[in-house]
């Protein structure tokens, strides 16, 4: 069973560029192909996710700023 899967999400998109060694841009659409993903850019959306979710250690970091930046929010005065 493939951990990524096709998604239909419409959600703003900024493009970006990404330079892959031919090897692994053909072992990218494989995977693609294999899991029935339609291009290989839902791929790196879907992994780049599957990272940010499911690495603890940037989860804590990411967590910390999270919080960080809402203290530094203006309060308002009444």
């Amino acid at each position: 069973m493939p951990l990524l899967t096709a998604t239909d999400k419409k959600s703003k998109k900024i493009a970006l560029t990404v330079l892959l060694d031919s090897v692994l841009l053909e072992e990218v659409k494989s995977y693609c192909t294999w899991a029935n993903l339609n291009k290989p850019r839902e791929f790196a959306v879907q992994a780049i996710r599957y990272v940010l979710k499911n690495d603890k250690e940037w989860r804590k970091v990411w967590m910390q700023s999270q919080q960080k930046n809402m203290t530094n929010l203006p309060h308002d005065s009444v």
